[in-house]
């Protein structure tokens, strides 16, 4: 039993290792049933936004509050 359970362990411990976190807002996945395109590559906001972050939402005084300027990434801000 103890073998079991430490092989559940191992397999758990090892699929976290390999975990990636990914935005959910640059998160694309396709639906059951659709027709498989060829893939292009696809250019995230965290690529189009260099020094803009997701976790910034505001500033400190004296510093405004700046949206990437990229078509549907303005929710990626930096302090200026």
């Amino acid at each position: 039993m103890k073998t079991i359970l430490a092989a559940a362990a191992l397999l758990l411990w090892t699929a976290a290792a390999h975990a990636e976190v990914k935005p959910i807002a640059d998160w694309q996945a396709s639906l059951p049933g659709e027709k498989e395109q060829p893939e292009e590559p696809q250019t995230t906001c965290a690529e189009l936004c260099p020094g803009y972050s997701l976790t910034t939402v505001y500033c400190s005084e004296g510093k405004n509050l700046e949206d990437c300027p990229a078509e549907g990434c303005s929710y990626y801000h930096r302090c200026r």
